[in-house]
């Protein structure tokens, strides 16, 4: 567990350094939405001098807020931020609205309109619903070059880019990278 743990911070932090040579100054955007990680494994946790929202699936509030990462279990869907009715959500921001300056039917969570920019590293189902938001886009990955994985990822991302672009009038490309003295893959949708 701690090896991947280990694994996860430094895919993290090797797909941030990714991206800010790729062009992404986060000195350039006043609110930053992270998706797809958990607190652990997150670019936030390397973001939290500038405000930075964390939204996943594998968010874990005590991890959050032993981070000092504002976020909250949820993802993107067609109409943007959606952060589902549960028990787990409830426990959150029902009993304890001030951890957050978000407020949304009833829970403490912002909406897209809210950022200038979203990063990501990995992917999921939801990473389609963000091919028709105007924001920057900073979304990819940093993958073992021997995982499982890499194919469908890259292949996601592939048809992503064909997405996007066929809502902007911008070019979207994906760059990759291959890491051989860390056995590392990324991959970063990007302008051209």
């Amino acid at each position: 567990m701690n090896n991947k743990l280990n694994n996860q911070n430094f895919n993290s932090a090797l797909f941030l350094s990714y991206i800010i040579t790729e062009g992404f100054d986060p000195n350039n955007y006043a609110n930053i939405l992270e998706l797809f990680q958990s607190a652990n494994a997150s670019m936030s946790q390397f973001l939290t001098p500038y405000n930075q929202y964390l939204l996943s699936r594998q968010v874990n509030y005590d991890e959050l807020d032993k981070l000092n990462i504002d976020g909250a279990y949820g993802y993107l869907d067609e109409n943007g931020i959606l952060v589902p009715k549960t028990i787990y959500n409830d426990a959150r921001f029902l009993q304890s609205r001030e951890k957050s300056m978000y407020k949304r039917h009833g829970y403490g969570c912002p909406t897209i309109e809210n950022f200038d920019v979203i990063i990501g590293n990995g992917n999921s189902q939801y990473t389609r619903h963000a091919a028709h938001l105007p924001q920057d886009q900073y979304l990819g990955f940093c993958m073992d070059k021997d995982s499982a994985n890499l194919e469908n990822s890259l292949k996601l991302y592939e048809h992503l880019v064909e997405l996007i672009n066929s809502y902007r009038r911008e070019e979207y490309i994906l760059a990759r990278e291959s890491i051989s003295s860390g056995n590392k893959e990324l991959c970063l949708l990007k302008r051209k």
